[in-house]
């Protein structure tokens, strides 16, 4: 596979064609695999301490047998959970792009 650099391409992908039967594959750019990378570390570490967080108010809420702002409580804890759920695909996406840019760049 060789790099194949047109005029007008954006830069945020990478173009690679094949030697012998002229396929061409699109990859993402190592600035966009780093980012994806950077974001799904940073986003994930604070969605994961606000599920903590608001875990704990909710089982506390249980132990101590009251409903102050359970029901508030409970839905930050699954809002939380959603987040923490897409940066984890952002993580494995950009964990998907490091190995096709790896096989990419192999051959």
């Amino acid at each position: 596979m060789e790099p194949i650099i047109q005029e007008g391409e954006p830069e945020y992908t990478d173009l690679f064609e094949c030697n012998q039967c002229h396929n061409k594959a699109t990859i993402p750019s190592l600035v966009i695999i780093s980012s994806q990378l950077v974001s799904a570390i940073l986003g994930g570490a604070l969605s994961v301490y606000l599920f903590i967080q608001h875990l704990s108010k909710v089982l506390r809420s249980f132990q101590f047998n009251t409903s102050d702002n359970l029901s508030i409580n409970f839905t930050l804890l699954a809002i939380a959970g959603l987040f923490i759920a897409g940066f984890a695909y952002v993580f494995y996406r950009a964990f998907v792009g490091i190995s096709r840019r790896s096989k990419y760049k192999r051959h």
